[in-house]
């Protein structure tokens, strides 16, 4: 590449840095040193990356239709990534040192050449690579020994850090930086994973720090004692549940059982304390339900916020095995529609044949009289309960035609998501199509298969932005917290 890209810092810098307080002012400014303020940088952003003069700006138009020609002859699957089709992604991809950006950019290796100059510090690119391998202590966003970089590979980079697992043994090619910490990836291999190494126990990720020295005085101090194997291996949840495990290869600890109810209040005790450390800091809530008691908590809530309007119907998106639906149409004679491409019907809304009678859900039904198991699915039968085995676009489309067999369930009069995975910006697209409230308790992001999703410049990436994501979607959403351990918070409207 020719000798290019250096210069002062340039009003507003590289955009693709700024976040939050994280912005050109509060980084780049010259009176914190030469390279600006320290708490903004870390392994990959820095001063030269962040704050000097747009690249694509500084460098001659020929030096980018050069690389522009290259990505269409590379076989990397980076240069057809859509992130590079845009200017400011492409800049910083090509002038970043590594031998990847040498060898899509400039060809390097099949007729081209390596790219002459590190952008950010003008020094020669010695295109070598270079072998790291070693265990996996810690995955983080930003930072570490060795670097999958987000602006280069894009969605990719996220696939990698579900393939990686701590503990995992791990070999990287790819380039050193300048400081000689940090290697850039560009290919790596999976020697050993930590599943089959650790025989079903946790990684503990070892201390770096140096141990203490005993003062020369002490006596020896022996060894301690081995421990208990049920601080070693992490207990099985089948034998903590009901003492028995069907698992041929279990790997997880089996107390015996004399030990067994001691450790099951142990279990209980640490899963209690676990959760509650989990809970949101503005939850009000400190007496809560177990996670399983989740259906009947969110059903409770529903009545109480729409009160008589519920009987006009609900719609249940993501409802699974039906939980929920029980609570509302079988408890509350509530009529209510799941869909779920994992419900047993058609692509048409239809009584539950067959229904799956739950201990608790039997429990309940015994408490009413209902004593028999065929007894108790005639009875679910008999409710106002109904299922369809479809996606939520499938049931878009059902709207838009005005499909007669969706009528009754598309006049429901709120659409709701109990854990709804995937489908939980299903459930305001749906509400929105049919002018309805809804109410939906969000769970796991699934980031990588909604990568659309958007906060301003930024995607939705953790629970706390799929939460802000939500409640900018609905008109007038509120939020609320519901009674039971685990991810309680709910975003409705009215």
């Amino acid at each position: 590449m020719p000798d290019v890209v250096r210069g002062g810092a340039a009003k507003g810098g590289n955009p693709g840095c700024w976040h939050d307080i994280f912005d050109f002012d509060y980084c780049c400014d010259l009176r914190h040193g030469a390279a600006g303020n320290d708490e903004c940088w870390d392994g990959y952003y820095d001063f030269n990356h962040c704050c000097r003069t747009p690249l694509f700006a500084s460098a001659p138009k020929e030096c980018w239709a050069e690389a522009r020609q290259n990505l269409l002859s590379s076989p990397s699957a980076a240069a057809r990534h859509p992130v590079l089709k845009d200017d400011a992604n492409l800049a910083t991809f090509c002038c970043h040192a590594s031998a990847l950006s040498s060898e899509v950019c400039w060809a390097a290796g099949r007729g081209g050449r390596e790219m002459l100059l590190d952008h950010s510090t003008g020094q020669r690119l010695f295109d070598t690579k270079q072998e790291l391998e070693g265990q996996v202590l810690h995955k983080r966003s930003c930072g570490g020994l060795a670097i999958f970089s987000l602006d280069v590979y894009g969605s990719e980079v996220r696939e990698v850090r579900k393939q990686i697992s701590v503990g995992d043994v791990v070999r990287c090619v790819g380039t050193w930086r300048d400081c000689g910490r940090i290697l850039d990836v560009f290919s790596y291999s999976i020697r050993r994973r930590w599943a089959d190494l650790g025989g079903g126990a946790s990684f503990q990720a070892p201390s770096l720090k140096a141990p203490r020295a005993a003062p020369p005085e002490e006596p020896e101090v022996p060894a301690p004692p081995e421990p208990h194997p049920g601080s070693r291996r992490a207990l099985c949840k089948f034998w903590m549940s009901n003492g028995t495990c069907q698992r041929a290869k279990c790997q997880n600890f089996h107390p015996a059982p004399e030990e067994l109810q001691e450790a099951r209040l142990r279990w209980r005790r640490e899963q209690q304390q676990r959760l509650a450390l989990n809970a949101q800091p503005d939850d009000p809530h400190a007496d809560k339900k177990s996670h399983g008691a989740r259906a009947a908590v969110f059903a409770q809530w529903l009545e109480d916020t729409y009160g008589e309007r519920l009987k006009r119907g609900v719609l249940d998106i993501g409802g699974g095995r039906g939980e929920l639906a029980f609570e509302l149409s079988v408890k509350r004679q509530i009529p209510c529609t799941v869909l779920d491409p994992r419900c047993p019907g058609t692509t048409e809304p239809a009584l539950w044949q067959d229904w799956h009678v739950s201990r608790q859900q039997r429990l309940w039904l015994k408490s009413q009289g209902i004593r028999s198991y065929g007894d108790c699915q005639a009875h679910v039968l008999a409710c106002p309960l109904k299922q369809c085995g479809v996606r939520v676009d499938q049931a878009l489309s059902a709207v838009e035609n005005k499909d007669p067999v969706w009528a009754e369930a598309l006049q429901c009069e709120v659409v709701v998501g109990l854990h709804p995975d995937q489908a939980t910006g299903g459930v305001l697209d749906l509400a929105s199509k049919l002018q309805r409230p809804f109410a939906v308790v969000p769970c796991c992001t699934f980031a990588d298969e909604f990568p659309d999703r958007r906060l301003g410049d930024r995607p939705v990436r953790t629970y706390d932005d799929l939460v802000e994501w939500l409640l900018s979607k609905g008109q007038a959403a509120q939020k609320d917290y519901l009674k039971f351990f685990g991810k309680n918070l709910v975003v409705f409207t009215v």
